[in-house]
């Protein structure tokens, strides 16, 4: 386990070091919820032109939607706890080498992502 942490504790120094504003400018426009707005308009279109009734876009989307909140609450209140792995902000052998961005909670637990998990 030691060995993994190592690697993702030089991974994250790796990308996060970068000092590039260019870089920073990406990762903040992927990580944006905004960003993918045209991709979920994109899906709704092909679930609108491929359901033949209102009843089975509207189950499409219910289920999509319930996806989505089985996700997060498995995330949020069952493997986060579990891990209990801190933010990059709050463990001490890194947090004063990582550029921590403005306006991130420092006060919950990071793995995984729950941006990875859901939108």
């Amino acid at each position: 386990m030691g060995i993994l942490l190592d690697i993702d504790r030089q991974l994250l120094l790796w990308l996060n070091g970068s000092d590039s504003l260019f870089m920073d400018g990406v990762m903040a426009t992927l990580t944006a919820g905004t960003t993918w707005i045209p991709l979920y308009l994109a899906l709704f279109y092909l679930i609108l032109k491929n359901n033949e009734t209102m009843a089975q876009v509207m189950l499409t989307v219910g289920c999509a939607v319930v996806c989505v909140l089985i996700t997060a609450g498995i995330t949020n209140l069952v493997v986060k706890p579990l891990v209990a792995r801190p933010r990059p902000c709050n463990d001490l052998f890194i947090k004063y080498m990582v550029d921590v961005v403005q306006g991130i909670s420092s006060r919950n637990y990071s793995f995984f992502s729950a941006h990875l998990a859901h939108p």
